[in-house]
C-alpha cells in the first residue's frame, strides 16, 4: 500500500510514518519543512516539500494534485489542519486516490465553535452556553444580562490562542475591543462568549468511518502548552462511558470518516460532560492510541480497502509524554515578566519532579529511528529563537507551518467560505 501522509511537521504525525512503514505500507512524507520528523524518520521511502498551508493554500493543493498524478497512490491520509482544504476537494481528489474524510461542510461547522455549540443543542449533546456577538453594539447590549464569570474565545483558533477569562462585563467589553481591534476580520472570525464551566478537561482521539466509531482513546491531559490549557504534553489514557457514549452519537450524528479530536469539561458539581471543541484532524493522542492498543494504521488500511473491521478502544492507566514539548513547557514558563524567578524555579520543580510516571516518550524512545528526534529538536530550537524575537507565543509558532484557517485561505483564494459559514449558523448568534 502506497500512502501520501500530509502534516508530517507535528511529532505525533511521524509516529504514523514509523507504523505505517513497520506494516509494510510504502509512506511518503508532505509538509513544508526541509527536514521535518516524518521525511526524517528511517520508515519514509519519498519525501515532498510543500507550500506553506497557510500562505499558499492554493500551492499546498496544486502540489498534492501533482503528486497524486505522479505517483499512483492507493491513500491520501492528512494528518493535521490541511484535512480541511482536502476536505474542500474531495471529490476531485478521490478520482485518483482513497481518502478518509467526512464532508467539508460538516468539518467546517464543527470546526467553528459557535457553530459546534448550536449543532451540539440540536444533537442532545451537552455544551456550554454560547453567545456569539453580531457585532460591538450586540455584544454592549448583553454584557450585563450575562451570568459570570465567561470565557471570550476565537471562532477557529488553537492552542487555547484568544481565550480570555472574563469576571464580569466590564472585562468582558475591553477584551472583545482588543481582539476585534483588526479591521481585517470577517464576521465569522469575531469572537464569542461562553460560559466558563469550572471541570476537568478530558480529551479524545477517534478514527471513524462512515459515522461509526472504530478506534478510540480517551485521555486527561496532565500537563498543556500553554499551562492553562491547550496542546498535551503529559497524557493518561482513562475509561468514561459518558464521554465514550457522546462521542459514538456526534459520530453517527455527523457521519464523520477519519480521525477526530473533541475535547470535554466535565463539570465538577454535576459531573456532565460538555463539549468545548473539536478538532476535525489527529492530535498528540496518536502515539498514547499506540500505546494503550489502539493500531491506528492497521484500521486506516481496514477502513481504506473496506475490509471487516473490529472496534477497538485504548486500555486504562496508560501514560505518555513529549520531552520536546516539556522543554517547550519550560521555556514558556521561564518569559520574563513579574515574578520571573519565582515562576521559573516553580516550572522547573514540575520539570524534574511531575507528580507522575510515564510509560513512554513519544519518539524519544525510538533508538532506532532518531532522525525524527533531530527534526523535531531542530525544529524546536527554531521555534524558540521566533518565539523570543517575535513574542508570539511558542503554542503558536510552533504550529505555524501546519496551522490552517479556511476564512483566511479563502480569502486569499477569492473563494467565499464566509457565506458557506453564515449559511451553517443560522441558529449559532443566538445560541445561548
Amino acid at each position: 500500500m502506497k500512502v501520501l501522509v500530509t502534516g508530517t511537521s507535528t511529532f505525533f504525525s511521524a509516529r504514523i510514518v514509523q507504523e505505517l512503514g513497520r506494516q509494510q505500507a510504502v509512506p511518503t512524507a508532505a509538509d513544508s519543512l526541509r527536514w521535518s520528523a516524518g521525511k526524517l524518520s528511517r520508515y519514509c521511502r519519498e519525501r515532498l516539500l510543500m507550500p506553506h498551508l497557510g500562505h499558499n493554500p492554493a500551492g499546498y493543493l496544486d502540489a498534492v494534485r501533482n503528486a497524486l498524478r505522479r505517483g499512483s497512490y492507493d491513500l491520501l491520509l492528512p494528518t493535521f489542519e490541511e484535512s480541511l482544504l482536502l476536505a474542500e476537494y474531495q471529490d476531485e481528489l478521490r478520482q485518483s486516490t482513497r481518502l478518509l474524510l467526512p464532508d467539508f461542510e460538516t468539518m467546517l461547522a464543527v470546526h467553528c465553535k459557535p457553530i459546534l455549540h448550536a449543532r451540539c443543542r440540536e444533537w442532545g449533546i451537552p455544551s456550554p452556553d454560547t453567545f456569539w456577538p453580531a457585532n460591538a453594539a450586540d455584544l454592549h447590549r448583553r454584557a450585563l444580562q450575562l451570568t459570570y464569570p465567561v470565557l471570550i474565545k476565537l471562532p477557529m483558533a488553537n492552542n487555547s490562542i484568544g481565550r480570555t477569562y472574563c469576571a464580569n462585563a466590564f472585562t468582558l467589553i475591553n477584551e472583545y475591543k482588543r481582539l476585534t481591534a483588526s479591521t481585517h476580520l470577517t464576521e465569522s472570525e469575531r469572537p464569542f462568549v461562553q460560559r466558563y464551566i469550572d471541570g476537568e478537561l478530558i480529551c479524545t482521539l477517534m478514527l471513524c468511518s462512515r459515522g461509526r466509531k472504530y478506534g478510540e482513546v480517551i485521555y486527561r491531559s496532565l500537563r498543556t502548552l500553554p499551562d492553562q490549557g491547550g496542546t498535551s504534553v503529559h497524557r493518561e489514557s482513562i475509561e468514561h462511558p459518558a464521554i465514550e457514549e457522546l462521542t459514538s452519537q456526534f459520530a453517527a450524528k455527523t457521519n464523520w470518516s477519519g480521525f477526530v479530536g473533541m475535547d470535554f469539561l466535565v463539570d465538577r458539581q454535576t459531573g456532565i460532560p460538555h463539549l468545548v471543541d473539536v478538532n476535525p484532524r489527529a492530535n498528540p493522542a496518536v502515539n498514547l492510541g499506540f500505546m494503550a492498543g489502539v493500531n491506528w494504521t492497521g484500521l486506516i488500511r481496514q477502513l481504506a480497502f473496506d475490509e471487516e473491521t473490529t472496534p477497538v478502544a485504548a486500555r486504562p492507566g496508560v501514560r505518555s509524554h513529549n520531552v520536546l514539548m516539556d522543554i517547550a513547557w519550560l521555556f514558556e514558563g521561564m518569559q520574563f515578566g513579574p515574578n520571573w524567578w519565582a515562576r521559573s524555579c516553580d516550572r522547573l520543580r514540575r520539570l524534574l519532579r511531575p507528580g507522575w510516571t510515564s510509560h513512554g516518550r513519544d519518539l524519544l524512545s525510538c533508538r532506532e529511528d532518531w532522525g525524527p528526534t533531530a527534526a523535531l529538536g531542530l525544529h524546536g530550537l527554531q521555534t524558540l529563537l521566533r518565539s523570543c524575537v517575535g513574542g508570539a507565543p511558542m503554542g503558536r509558532t510552533v504550529l505555524d507551518d501546519a496551522n490552517y484557517n479556511p476564512v483566511t485561505a479563502a480569502r486569499l483564494s477569492g473563494r467565499d467560505v464566509t457565506s458557506l459559514l453564515a449559511m451553517l449558523q443560522p441558529n449559532a448568534r443566538e445560541a445561548a
